[in-house]
């Protein structure tokens, strides 16, 4: 990986936000797991992440029920 992304966002102040950080790590992890070739080689590891992806995906539709 050649390219360097910087991500921390701001606290949210909304749900919408909160949804969103939460959206965004969780694709940000399920892209890994679905493109890493580091991920590939260890697939504990792979599937712990790709569980934690769903949780965060999980928690953003639990945001709207605050």
């Amino acid at each position: 990986m050649t390219d360097k992304v910087e991500w921390n966002p701001p606290a949210a102040t909304t749900k919408e936000e909160l949804a969103n950080v939460l959206y965004f790590s969780a694709s940000g992890l399920k892209t890994q797991v679905l493109a890493s070739a580091l991920l590939h080689t260890n697939p504990k590891l792979k599937e712990r992440i790709s569980a934690i992806a769903d949780e965060l995906n999980g928690l953003q539709q639990d945001v709207f029920g605050i």
